[in-house]
């Protein structure tokens, strides 16, 4: 497995929060202070299966003839999301990142890795053609496992403010176009939202590994224990504490 690492991070140690915030808040965002942290143990690197996410992308990118007018919801695993998140800045896409708990350590690698680009990306970002919401795929694995409120995601109506004409999903499953929308219990309502609201939702796996591990996070939530139930007490416990 080949492995790339960054001769000149952003910063050695400290938070890396102001470097990935939005550019232009438009959207709803939760950085966990201690996920976006980084100290002198957390190598600034990614590995080969992290930047193959960043082809999957382009995939989705060149299908659609550009992003222009999408509201895209990236859903891949959490050391994947920092390259993907760079690659759509370079696409003029504003990102939000919703990661209200601190992943493991190959997140803090992978935001130490992409600090410095992805910030001077933000910077040369004058006017988004859309924008994203960055999420962890593997929240079902912690313990307890944890949803992501409905409060975290826009409103078909602002999401008409702002030009959008489709929900374009991205999610952790074999490089394709792929036919009907997963049934992710925190995600469910929110697509059947905009779907109402008549925006169109698209769905890519943009995960060019030879596996695919859409059935096994399903089948994960469901042994977890997590059901939407919890979800009331979880988003108390998010807008509480964080």
């Amino acid at each position: 497995m080949k492995v790339f690492n960054q001769l000149h991070p952003l910063m050695e140690e400290g938070s890396l929060a102001e470097a990935y915030k939005s550019k232009f808040h438009a959207l709803p965002e939760n950085l966990n202070p201690v996920a976006f942290t980084v100290s002198k143990q957390d190598r600034p690197e990614v590995l080969d299966e992290d930047m193959s996410f960043r082809d999957g992308l382009d995939f989705a990118f060149n299908e659609l003839e550009g992003f222009a007018g999408s509201y895209i919801i990236v859903e891949i695993g959490h050391a994947h999301l920092p390259g993907v998140a760079h690659s759509l800045l370079e696409k003029s896409i504003d990102c939000s990142w919703v990661i209200p708990r601190p992943p493991n350590d190959r997140f803090h690698q992978a935001i130490n890795y992409w600090a410095g680009e992805y910030n001077e990306a933000k910077e040369r970002l004058i006017a988004p053609k859309g924008y994203a919401s960055m999420i962890d795929c593997h929240r079902s694995d912690y313990n307890p496992p944890y949803f992501v409120s409905e409060l975290f995601f826009p409103t078909p109506e602002t999401l008409k403010n702002l030009g959008m004409q489709r929900v374009v999903y991205l999610i952790e499953s074999h490089q394709e176009r792929m036919q009907g929308v997963p049934d992710i219990p925190d995600l469910a309502n929110v697509l059947k939202n905009y779907r109402e609201s008549g925006l169109e939702i698209i769905v890519f796996g943009i995960d060019r590994r030879a596996r695919n591990d859409r059935r096994a996070r399903n089948d994960s939530y469901e042994k977890s224990g997590a059901t939407i139930a919890m979800l009331p007490e979880i988003q108390e416990a998010f807008m509480g504490k964080i």
